[in-house]
C-alpha cells in the first residue's frame, strides 16, 4: 500500500490498506487508510477512519496521535451532519 501511495496510485493504495484492515486492524493500516481517504477528498470516511484509530487501536504512538488529532480537527470543519426530526 505504501509503495502505491508514494506512486500517487491512491485508489490502489486504499484498497491495499482496507484489505489489510479486514485481516487485522493495525495502527499502520488504519492510519494509512485514513490519510489515503483524506488525499482522495473522501473527508467523511477519512474522519471516521481517524476516529477508528483511537477506538480500535489500544496504543497509538505519540506522533500518530498528533497527526490524527490534527486531521480530525481539520476534517470536522469539512464534514457536517444533518439531524432529521419527526
Amino acid at each position: 500500500g505504501l509503495k502505491l501511495y508514494n506512486e500517487n496510485l491512491l485508489q490502489a493504495a486504499l484498497a491495499e490498506f482496507l484489505s489489510s484492515r479486514e485481516l487485522y486492524a493495525t495502527r499502520a493500516a488504519t492510519k494509512n487508510a485514513a490519510v489515503c481517504l483524506q488525499s482522495l477528498g473522501r473527508f467523511d470516511e477519512s474522519l471516521e477512519m481517524f476516529e477508528a484509530l483511537f477506538r480500535e487501536v489500544p496504543t497509538v504512538r505519540p506522533a500518530d496521535k498528533t497527526v490524527a488529532q490534527k486531521a480530525i480537527t481539520e476534517l470536522r470543519t469539512r464534514v457536517g451532519a444533518i439531524e432529521m426530526g419527526e
